[in-house]
């Protein structure tokens, strides 16, 4: 999976919550913090959204992991933020996956 994939499906999901929602979804480019940015888009929100992204790209987020927030929840990321760490995500569970013992 590539950086642009994910930051496409990323887009999407966050199109699909806002429209789903009935709110409003300004323009989405790598610069918008989805917290703070899109209307209601809170902690209630993120984990409806983080789910839907693992399902989009067939790659399992723990749920104990905001993807939108800094671990204290006081800084927003970024679209780009949020793509650059899901792929780091899926690149050491990659590597993890490869380091288990085949049976």
């Amino acid at each position: 999976m590539t950086h642009d994939e994910v930051k496409q499906k990323l887009v999407v999901v966050l199109m699909k919550i806002q429209t789903n929602s009935g709110l409003p979804c300004p323009k989405l480019d790598g610069s918008v913090k989805p917290v703070g940015q899109l209307e209601k888009f809170n902690s209630k929100v993120w984990p409806a959204a983080t789910g839907m992204l693992s399902a989009e790209l067939k790659f399992e987020i723990d749920d104990d992991i905001n993807i939108f927030c800094s671990k204290d929840g006081t800084v927003g990321y970024t679209i780009d933020e949020v793509t650059d760490l899901i792929c780091k995500l899926a690149a050491d569970t990659k590597a993890f996956k490869k380091k288990e013992p085949t049976q």
